[in-house]
């Protein structure tokens, strides 16, 4: 104990124990190949990628796909188990990505370019039928025209091709990812709720000033913990920077992080990585909005943070924890919740759940899901005899050790989550079996999981080292009157719930959590009664019901102390079970383990008014005047085990046909395990393997196509001005189009955002003896179409044809 913060758990168990085990089939290496076509005139063409127009002479994000002679193209391309189709250009992955254009009806037609990998983004996902490739969403055809690739919702265009015979091999071949990188749209918010994303700073250093999330492509993997930016548009679009912390070890004062020319990201075939480029995600929570609540931390631990306010505002920076004594106003002045797209923090929390062995949240390899009821402890559940002893041998183990505390608490909170975890795991007939720790070991919990899950442990200590540099901080800031006690108790439960939630996101990814509830805690009144009941109310709060609540008291010396003890309601009653007792007897357990209250509230009021040192010789040892005494409640209960249904996370031997019904490797990166064990392959529901493609969804929102178009004002034969939308893949966002607009500058370039005309320009042409209209897509509205017809005077004959 003797921490700054006290945890209960009350937990949600499941009736629904059954298990689905399949045999795992981990993906194959790589195979790389130029992918030749044969097209619709019986030529032989591979795929090559251009610049994204004439002004642009790198490839880089939005470059055009299309065709060239074999002899005269240098990529190859790799065909993954996600059914991602990717090239390296310049050290960079790049993938075929389907225009949401097209795939959303928007358009009729459109270019089918590259883009950065990204994990999340469905639009990059193909499959082949009958030797065409067509789009996951709405399954469009690949098609050539003007050996520019394209997709079109009509399927009488005459433009198809075909994927040559020799390339069997390459499509069978169900490959690992190249990457693993994840787009972020990463950004924080001030104290309004608005948000600001990150763009260019002169002097090198990180920015988030912009509201626009339209300067950088963000990306992250949680294997080679990168931080890359890349610009979307402009200056070096072709070429990723990579977030420098420039802390060094055993350093104590902030320093800005580094973004600049000087650190490049390795090539993505590179096995080398600067561990000061390395940054380690930590989930915090969940947002409403597909984003998830983030920290950064840099290989030593030190925290990535924003100032907030003066000339250095939305300046990234590191600072370690044991500096923060001496820069108190970091504590409120800088932030470092960031928001990130949720479908990273998904995976960064299956890789923890993937380094322990008996995970429940293991997603097993398929492309359809089974929903399952959420898992309760069933009213049958009920403490026996030996559950009583196996109590008693975990509460008993030692609690002093090399490792002083962890997260939220010390030896008492992996105790909790210990007994949760055998609970949850008899439901299924498993003999208790140890997860975290083994007690009969004369070991204390901590030290056995540092050693045990080092990378864990790791995570979860630069978590509470932050929590505890800020809460010591806004104390003295309190203290000193630098800040209004509503201000203290504000930023004070803040920090306290995150520290909370991501260590239990860290411990527990495969439980639920229900929105935790902080407040001030001021002693066994009627009041608090009443919060704690409110909570956990006996008509809604079930048999079986556990949860989380997290204290931290102030005993009368002023001294914190902290502690955490399971809360579970059974049949009979609501009950605390002790932990942190080391060489304790059956009796002095069972005083609190056989107890059963008719309330959570009493359940918990009993345990800390006979309970050492909350209280001593038959008197109250808590100081209730210290406004920083605190509750946390939350609810949890198990993630069933389920087949997902975006199933991208299927690691190892996850589907539980290993020892004791194992799900997880045990192991948590590429360089603790085999490369090509890293995912496992899919399966149909006719049991076959396949790609894991997970579930469509059209309303994605990942490609950066749109329904607008940046237009520029041209002299059309020097006789009229019209616009014209053939810059617009130049400036492909809102921003960067007005920000090119100097009409009003004298005489500038005058461009517009606005929504794309419906129609098509097309061009009549002569091809393999006959005429054919075609589709033209440098004029991309109908007047400037019109004005290049000049059919009547024996010239070119374009036409513009509405949808």
């Amino acid at each position: 104990m003797n921490r700054y913060i006290i945890t209960y758990i009350f937990f949600f168990l499941s009736c629904d124990y059954s298990f689905a085990f399949q045999n795992h089939t981990p993906a194959n290496e790589i195979i790389e190949k130029k992918i030749k076509v044969i097209t619709n005139l019986g030529t032989a063409r591979c795929y090559t990628v251009r610049p994204r127009d004439s002004f642009t002479y790198v490839i880089s994000e939005y470059s055009i796909t299309g065709i060239n002679y074999c002899s005269d193209t240098d990529e190859t391309w790799s065909f993954d188990v996600n059914g991602r189709i990717s090239t390296v250009i310049n050290g960079l992955d790049y993938c075929l990505t389907a225009p949401d254009s097209v795939i959303n009806e928007k358009v009729d037609y459109d270019l089918v370019r590259v883009f950065r990998c990204d994990m999340s983004n469905n639009y990059q996902k193909w499959y082949v039928n009958d030797m065409h490739f067509k789009s996951y969403l709405g399954n469009f055809k690949i098609k050539n025209y003007n050996e520019q690739l394209y997709i079109s919702i009509k399927n009488d265009d005459k433009h198809d091709h075909r994927i040559s015979p020799n390339l069997n091999e390459w499509i069978d071949n169900y490959s690992i990812p190249r990457t693993y990188n994840f787009s972020l749209s990463m950004n924080y918010k001030d104290a309004n709720n608005n948000k600001y994303y990150s763009n260019y700073r002169s002097d090198s250093y990180l920015a988030f000033r912009t509201t626009n999330d339209d300067s950088y492509r963000v990306l992250y993997s949680p294997y080679t913990k990168l931080l890359s930016f890349q610009h979307k548009s402009g200056t070096n679009e072709s070429i990723a920077f990579c977030l420098k912390s420039n802390n060094k070890e055993k350093e104590k004062i902030w320093q800005y992080s580094e973004l600049s020319n000087n650190y490049k990201c390795p090539s993505v075939t590179s096995s080398f990585i600067p561990k000061e480029l390395q940054w380690d995600m930590v989930p915090i929570k969940k947002q409403n909005n597909n984003e998830a609540m983030v920290k950064f931390f840099d290989y030593l631990g030190n925290p990535l943070k924003i100032w907030v306010g003066g000339g250095s505002n939305g300046i990234a920076f590191t600072v370690p924890n044991d500096a923060l004594p001496s820069y108190e106003y970091i504590a409120t002045t800088s932030k470092s919740e960031f928001f990130v797209n949720a479908a990273v923090s998904d995976w960064v929390e299956f890789l923890s759940a993937n380094e322990q062995v008996r995970s429940q949240h293991c997603p097993a390899p398929a492309n359809n899901y089974t929903a399952i009821s959420p898992r309760v402890l069933p009213d049958s559940f009920h403490l026996t005899d030996d559950w009583y002893l196996r109590l008693l041998t975990i509460a008993a183990s030692p609690t002093q050790g090399v490792h002083i505390g962890l997260g939220v608490c010390g030896a008492c909170y992996l105790e909790t989550l210990e007994i949760l975890r055998e609970f949850y795991e008899s439901l299924n007939g498993s003999v208790p079996n140890s997860h975290y720790f083994d007690p009969t070991e004369q070991i204390t919990a901590v030290d056995q999981l540092s050693y045990s899950y080092p990378a864990l442990y790791a995570s979860l200590e630069t978590i509470w080292q932050e929590a505890l540099s800020d809460s010591i901080a806004l104390t003295d800031q309190h203290r000193a009157g630098q800040i209004t006690e509503e201000q203290y108790l504000t930023s004070f439960h803040t920090r306290f719930e995150q520290l909370h939630v991501s260590t239990q996101n860290n411990f527990l990814p495969d439980f639920y959590q229900v929105s935790p509830s902080t407040f001030r805690f001021t002693g066994y009144t009627d009041d608090m009664t009443q919060q704690i009941n409110s909570i956990l109310p006996n008509d809604t709060a079930s048999v079986g019901t556990t949860a989380i609540v997290v204290t931290q008291f102030y005993l009368s010396n002023n001294q914190p102390d902290s502690h955490s003890v399971p809360l579970v309601r059974f049949s009979d009653g609501w009950s605390v079970l002790e932990v942190a007792v080391p060489n304790a007897t059956l009796s002095r357990v069972d005083r609190y383990n056989r107890a059963r209250f008719p309330t959570a509230s009493e359940a918990i009021f009993n345990y800390f008014q006979t309970r050492s040192p909350y209280f001593i010789n038959g008197h109250n040892n808590v100081n209730f005047g210290n406004i920083s005494n605190i509750m946390l409640i939350n609810q949890v209960n198990i993630r069933p085990i389920t087949i997902v249904s975006n199933p991208l996370v299927s690691f190892g031997n996850c589907t539980g046909e290993g020892e004791d019904g194992r799900r997880g490797t045990g192991k948590l990166t590429p360089e603790t395990q085999e490369k090509n064990s890293i995912q496992n392959l899919c399966v149909t529901e006719s049991g076959e393997i396949s790609r894991c493609y997970g579930a469509r969804n059209l309303n994605e929102t990942n490609s950066p196509s749109v329904v607008s178009e940046c237009q520029h004002l041209y002299n059309s034969n020097g006789k009229e001005w019209l616009w014209n939308g053939s810059f617009g893949h130049y400036y492909s966002s809102k921003n960067t189009c007005e920000n090119a607009n100097m009409c009003n500058d004298n005489g500038g370039l005058c461009f517009q955002w606005k929504k794309r005309e419906k129609g098509r320009c097309e061009h009549l042409n002569y091809y393999n003896n006959k005429w054919e209209w075609v589709i033209f897509p440098r004029y991309s509205t109908s007047s400037s179409c019109k004005a290049e017809n000049k059919c009547s005077e024996g010239g070119a004959c374009y036409q513009w044809v509405e949808n």
